[in-house]
């Protein structure tokens, strides 16, 4: 008998495949995008509809915003969608270089910190944007808002963080009664 011929051999390259993601486990800000979110299932239309109504109140100002305001936090971190979610289309249509466009943001961002203490516990943050904050700095924080509910952080709700009663650093050393005030004009 005759023995089989070998085959010949392969004249095309194998695919290269691309490494693996590496996955460090921290999230990477500058992949982070401002975008529309989704609410969760379990808010129904007409909840997500007194949403958008109160976010337009909220940033109004005046009495309506106070009651926007404690609508917000009676209905808790499942309506927080439509805070995030006006974060982009604030930046989309006005902008972060006008004292007013970023007053705006500073509405939004304030209500969310005052539903969930998230960006003071988990990056020791408690700056909130203001009229004067530098786009970059706008940016960075609304970005950390979408992290906060992309990553379902929301879930699990943080007490706000409260200047009188918490500290950023439990750590950190904490001043004797007689230091108290010193380096405020209240001491030697």
């Amino acid at each position: 008998g005759t023995t089989p011929a070998a085959p010949a051999p392969s004249t095309t390259k194998p695919a290269e495949t691309a490494p693996p993601p590496r996955r460090t486990g921290r999230i990477r800000m500058k992949d982070i995008e401002l975008k529309i979110v989704e609410f969760p299932e379990e808010v129904g239309e007409d909840v997500r509809s007194q949403a958008e109504t109160h976010v337009a109140a909220l940033i109004q100002g005046g009495r309506e915003s106070r009651e926007a305001e404690a609508w917000f936090q009676e209905q808790g971190n499942k309506v927080a969608a439509a805070l995030i979610s006006e974060f982009k289309r604030r930046v989309d249509a006005n902008g972060m270089e006008s004292r007013t466009a970023m007053g705006d943001l500073m509405v939004i961002d304030r209500m969310l910190f005052k539903m969930d203490g998230f960006p003071a516990r988990k990056w020791n943050s408690t700056e909130t944007i203001t009229h004067a904050s530098s786009p970059s700095f706008a940016m960075a924080r609304m970005k950390r808002w979408v992290v906060w509910w992309e990553n379902d952080y929301w879930r699990e709700p943080v007490k706000p963080w409260d200047p009188r009663f918490d500290e950023i650093d439990p750590d950190a050393p904490k001043p004797k009664d007689d230091e108290v005030g010193r380096d405020f004009g209240g001491g030697e």
